[in-house]
């Protein structure tokens, strides 16, 4: 099976987890830290692993950092993962069972040598529970921020920046509230661009590249989208 794994440092068990790896007859895809060719940072790093799980390079993954837990946030970052942070075989066991993980987390500050083959085990030897209890109810409502709009026919390419965009506009609306209100009288309020900086970087990295509008892909055409929303608010 190949396995991309990564790691922002050589520390702890992160060489460990390839040699595990290998033993046990798998194909490691290197990242990070342990790519001599590549960036060590671990929100990086453990993406590059996830997208080789997502875009079907890997069958499944295993990133690594200091606590497990940036690894984890940034693999599920990617549309189709599903990392675990496991810092036990149960955990792991679970994982795989319950939440058909195919992404495994680990702490390179609490996982010793003797607990990682414990782990991978423990992972290796669980499958997807077939058990109606043991899967997510039809029922389950996903949130309108985290899900595609429909298809209004104009193209095929995935909108979720509309979102992006009401947020925005409710981004001014707010800084309009701000600026008129008495308590402000004859104060500089801060421009509302502050918001939409926010809003942005809070994105991951693919969603801003892949799917904002090119005209909101870098600050100073941020801060004009957003003049443009004032101003329109203002004459209305």
């Amino acid at each position: 099976m190949r396995i991309a794994v990564s790691a922002d440092e050589r520390t702890g068990v992160a060489e460990a987890v390839i040699e595990a790896l290998k033993a046990r007859g798998h194909e490691p895809i290197a990242h990070g830290a342990l790519n001599p060719e590549e960036r060590d940072d671990w929100a990086w790093a453990s993406e590059a692993a996830a997208r080789d799980v997502a875009d079907g390079r890997a069958e499944q993954g295993v990133v690594c950092c200091w606590t497990g837990t940036g690894a984890s946030i940034a693999a599920n970052k990617v549309r189709g993962i599903r990392a675990a942070l496991c810092g036990d075989a149960a955990t792991a066991a679970g994982a795989r069972k319950w939440n058909d993980a195919n992404v495994l987390a680990l702490s390179l500050r609490t996982t010793s040598p003797a607990l990682l083959e414990e782990i991978l085990a423990a992972w290796f030897d669980a499958e997807p529970s077939s058990e109606a209890d043991d899967r997510a109810k039809g029922d389950v409502q996903i949130p309108r921020s985290m899900s595609a709009p429909e298809d209004s026919g104009e193209n095929d390419e995935p909108r979720p920046w509309i979102v992006l965009e009401e947020d925005l506009a409710r981004a001014a609306e707010i800084h309009i509230e701000i600026a008129e209100h008495p308590i402000f009288a004859g104060q500089v309020v801060p421009p509302v661009a502050i918001h939409a900086d926010r809003l942005l970087r809070s994105l991951p990295s693919s969603l801003d590249q892949r799917f904002v509008p090119s005209r909101l892909r870098n600050q100073s055409q941020i801060h004009h989208a957003i003049d443009k929303v004032l101003n329109r608010q203002r004459h209305q």
